[in-house]
């Protein structure tokens, strides 16, 4: 599989399925396509960070102490943006397509080794700078 289709497989998996982990199969399947973490450079996103803390709190019933996003990477200038999440207790990965508006975050418990998935979106409150982070749903994140 080429390096774009697999990056086009990963979009509409986050798009549409239902299962959170198959996203996360294919976006490890796309890190090993040839080219793509070569291809990846380290950038910025302002919004992207607080709105990941505020989702990472959620999935993570608000523990003590912020996530950090270490490196931001984006593979080329393809708005595909990927890296780790750092937080007490917890640590991750989280995935963001800017022309989708739409990203999905996986977190790590420590202590259990559970892995908790969670999709997102950077909402812009009208006529401001400030994003709304997602409501938690009633059952809480997908867990695998």
């Amino acid at each position: 599989m080429t390096l774009q289709a697999a990056l086009d497989r990963l979009k509409a998996t986050v798009q549409s399925t239902q299962q959170l982990n198959v996203a996360w199969d294919r976006f490890f399947d796309l890190s090993l396509v040839p080219g793509f973490i070569s291809g990846s450079h380290q950038s910025h996103l302002d919004h992207l960070p607080p709105v990941v803390n505020a989702v990472c709190k959620i999935m993570a019933a608000n523990p003590r102490g912020d996530f950090r996003l270490p490196a931001i990477m984006q593979y080329g200038d393809s708005g595909f943006y990927h890296g780790v999440v750092d937080g007490p207790r917890r640590t991750g990965t989280f995935m963001y397509f800017k022309d989708l508006d739409m990203g999905m975050v996986a977190l790590i418990s420590t202590s259990s080794q559970k892995t908790d998935f969670c999709r997102f979106g950077l909402s812009m409150l009208e006529g401001s700078r400030h994003f709304a982070a997602p409501m938690p749903r009633e059952q809480g994140p997908t867990i695998h």
